[in-house]
C-alpha cells in the first residue's frame, strides 16, 4: 500500500502526533517520553539529534480541585 500525503498535517496531542509518523507520514518533534519505545523497537529513528536543542521552558498550571477534570486528580484526592 502506498501512502501519499499532500499538504500539511497538525495535531496538537502526542499520541496522535506519534502514530502519523508511525505510519511514514513525515517528521515530527515529540518528547522523548512518547517515542522511547518505539525508538528502542525501531518502529521510528531518531534524526537531526545534533541540530534541535530543547529551550523550551515547562510551567504548570493548578487551578484548584473544583476545576481540575477528574481523570486527572490524584486518586488520594477524588
Amino acid at each position: 500500500m502506498d501512502r501519499e500525503v499532500h499538504g500539511t498535517l497538525r495535531a496538537n496531542n502526542g499520541e496522535t502526533v506519534r502514530h502519523m509518523a508511525l505510519l511514514g507520514l513525515g517528521l515530527t518533534r515529540l518528547g522523548e517520553f512518547h517515542v522511547r519505545a518505539d525508538l528502542e523497537a525501531r518502529r521510528l529513528v531518531s534524526v537531526l539529534d545534533n541540530a534541535i536543542t530543547d529551550t523550551e521552558a515547562v510551567h504548570a498550571l493548578y487551578l484548584g480541585r473544583e476545576r481540575m477534570p477528574r481523570r486527572m486528580r490524584p486518586s488520594w484526592t477524588s
